[in-house]
This record gives structure tokens, C-alpha cells and sequence, in this order.
């Protein structure tokens, strides 16, 4: 009951970031649209990201997919990259391939939908797979991830995904468009 209650306070919150400790999260950079860059101590996780954009209303400045690509700063050094929900107009395989050459220690992280698109780096792809009754956690490059599954309603184009990342004695939770529909059909408390 107590982690059911915790699940949902973090999706009210959409993202909401914890310390358990006395060390502060060192860094978290809203980068554009839905992108951020997490980091704290050594280590960095970029989420929601790696896409060009959708549509003339929805796009990311190239300098910034630039960046990203050539795993330049502040993108170098990422050790995760967390994308939460299968559409694929929030991933660019060619983005994402591109960062994994350029960045030997990431990792990309996401549905199967979205793993499934990519080719030249499988052995550092983690597939989540979580269903309503068994969330699903594995630890990546010393960061833990629990992953919750929300299933799709008539109106909702896909699946939700809830992450909770735990990290030096942190806790962050991101959600796939959290929609109200979520909660009015009581799908958090179950």
C-alpha cells in the first residue's frame, strides 16, 4: 500500500526529484520540449530525448542534436539514456546510434517498441517489459530503474510507462504523458 501511495504522489508530481541524502542532485537541466539531463555525482541520465522533433510546432534545435550525437558537453559522459514511452516520434535511431558510437559507457534504456528500432549497438540495450501486475527493475551502470506498466485506455494512443530511478541514494520518478484518464479510472490504484 505504501509503495502504491508513493506511485502515485510521483505522477501528480509528473517529475519530481527526492534526496534521501544529504548530497544534493549536483545538476537538472530542462534541455527542450520534454528533454532532461539529470546529473549527480559522476553520473548522467538524458530522458525523454534523442528525437528531432514532430512536426514545425515540435522541433529541437539542431545545435542541440548536434551535441547529442557527438556526445559533446554537457551531453558527454552519459552513462543512461531513458526513453519512456514507445512512439516513435520520440526517438531517432539515427541520434541515438550516433551518441552510442560517440559515447562508449552509454546505455539506452526504453520500451521494446523503441529498442526493437535499433540495430548496431544490442548489447547496450535493456529492454523494459513491465505488465499491470509485475513492474520490472534492473540496475544499469550502477542505476536502478523501476519500471510500472499503466494500460492503455480506448482514447489513448499507447501504453503508459512510469520510471523510477534510484541513484547515489536518490530518487526520480518520469512518466510517459502521465493523462488524467490514469487516474479517473483508477488505474494507479491497482
Amino acid at each position: 500500500m505504501k509503495k502504491k501511495a508513493i506511485i502515485i504522489f510521483l505522477m501528480l508530481c509528473c517529475v519530481t526529484v527526492t534526496s534521501y541524502s544529504q548530497q544534493k542532485i549536483s545538476n537538472v537541466t530542462y534541455v527542450d520540449k520534454t528533454w532532461f539531463l539529470i546529473k549527480t555525482g559522476d553520473k548522467k541520465i538524458f530522458i525523454d530525448a534523442a528525437f528531432k522533433g514532430i512536426d514545425d510546432n515540435y522541433k529541437f534545435k539542431h545545435e542541440v542534436q548536434e551535441k547529442f550525437t557527438k556526445a559533446q558537453a554537457p551531453f558527454d559522459g552519459i552513462d543512461l539514456i531513458l526513453v519512456t514511452h514507445p512512439l516513435g516520434g520520440h526517438i531517432s535511431t539515427s541520434m541515438v546510434e550516433q551518441h552510442l558510437q560517440n559515447n562508449l559507457k552509454a546505455i539506452f534504456a526504453s520500451t521494446e517498441e523503441n529498442v526493437n528500432m535499433l540495430n548496431n549497438f544490442p548489447d547496450r540495450y535493456v529492454i523494459f517489459n513491465p505488465t499491470k501486475d509485475n513492474p520490472v527493475s534492473k540496475v544499469i551502470n550502477d542505476i536502478t530503474i523501476e519500471a510500472f506498466y499503466f494500460p492503455k485506455s480506448t482514447e489513448a494512443q499507447f501504453s503508459k510507462y512510469g520510471f523510477v530511478v534510484l541513484l547515489d541514494g536518490k530518487t526520480l520518478f518520469q512518466t510517459s504523458h502521465f493523462e488524467k484518464e490514469i487516474y479517473d479510472k483508477g488505474i494507479a490504484d491497482k
